[in-house]
């Protein structure tokens, strides 16, 4: 039972890999995720009351307030 069901996802899976509809998905779901991204970036720059910020700046501000994002690097 278990293997069946394995090999029905491994060929759904294929199938859409085929047809191009994984990416499309993923594509919706990242520009679902712009106005999200958009409003963190907003509220950083008005929490900060300034205009100029260096994109590494930026780059921490973001990971730090977003709990989906791991920083990887530490």
């Amino acid at each position: 039972m278990y293997c069946l069901q394995v090999k029905e996802k491994e060929e759904r899976a294929l199938e859409e890999k085929e047809t191009g509809f994984a990416d499309q998905v993923k594509r919706q779901k990242l520009i679902a995720s712009l106005p999200s991204t958009f409003d963190t970036i907003f509220l950083i720059y008005q929490s900060r009351q300034r205009s100029v910020m260096t994109k590494q700046e930026l780059i921490h501000k973001i990971i730090a307030s977003s709990p989906k994002i791991a920083d990887k690097s530490m």
